[in-house]
Order: C-alpha cells, then sequence, then structure tokens
C-alpha cells in the first residue's frame, strides 16, 4: 500500500487524501493525548488540526529571528 502510515509529522493535506480506519485514528490520538472521543469525522478534524497546528509552527520558526516553542519555566518566566 502507498498510503503513508499514521504519524506525527504527516503533511496535513496528504492525511486528508487517504482513508484510515476509525480504529488507527483513535490509536493516533490516543498515543498523541488528543480527545479520542467522537466519530470518525471528528477523529480526523482532531488529527487535521494538530497536523495544521505543526506546519505552522513549522513555517515561525524557519523565519529568521523567530521561534516558537516550549522552553523551560522559570522564577523569571
Amino acid at each position: 500500500s502507498d498510503r503513508p502510515h499514521l504519524q506525527k509529522d504527516l503533511d496535513s493535506k496528504i492525511f486528508r487524501s487517504y482513508y484510515y480506519l476509525k480504529e488507527e485514528l483513535a490509536a493516533f490520538c490516543r498515543a498523541e493525548g488528543l480527545p479520542v472521543s467522537g466519530g470518525k469525522k471528528e477523529l480526523t478534524e482532531t488529527i487535521a488540526e494538530l497536523f495544521r497546528w505543526q506546519e505552522r509552527l513549522l513555517r515561525i520558526n524557519q523565519l529568521p529571528g523567530k521561534k516558537c516553542g516550549v522552553g523551560f519555566i522559570t522564577d523569571d518566566t
């Protein structure tokens, strides 16, 4: 099968162009700490939104002088 494995670094457009079973979507959501409630449509939307946010963060991090990430919390922050 040419279908890509459902993994965290998958492109949102590629993800949307393939068919995944509800069980696969639910397992991915569990592994990533995402909500597992709802039907296949809701799970697909949740995962697609995760991929879109990851793509946005990647684009922001590629801008000169811009970094968007989670760091350590200190007394000063």
